[in-house]
């Protein structure tokens, strides 16, 4: 009986690769200006779930996207505007940075912009 190679082929180790950079960004962050919720979704697409919770604001924006060259870029289109959200891994924390189109969706008195550590 001859044995397999066992070595994957280079696709199969590229393809895992891929995938676990996405699913890094899975999970629930708290930060001082509120809560982030990043959920997979089917076909390789994320939700991301901002709330904005600091004295003098309340908001909201759940956004879709994708992960490209490890950066995780989310949109919302509503109300005639488009908020458009990048995400970036630092370590386990993750540093958001919006757009100029976000402050029809939270106001003048906050922004979703900010680090978000880990929930514990």
């Amino acid at each position: 009986m001859r044995l397999l190679n066992a070595r994957p082929p280079i696709a199969v180790l590229l393809l895992v690769a891929l995938c676990g950079s996405a699913l890094a960004f899975e999970g629930q962050y708290a930060g001082k200006r509120g809560t982030l919720v990043i959920k997979q979704r089917p076909g390789g697409t994320f939700e991301v779930v901002v709330d904005a919770t600091v004295p003098g604001c309340i908001a909201e924006l759940t956004a879709t996207g994708r992960v490209s060259n490890d950066v995780l870029v989310a949109t919302k289109n509503q109300f005639g505007s488009s908020c458009r959200v990048t995400l970036r891994k630092q370590g386990s924390t993750i540093a958001l940075s919006q757009g100029p189109g976000c402050s029809t969706f939270h106001g003048a008195s906050c922004a979703f912009a900010g680090t978000y550590p880990p929930k514990r």
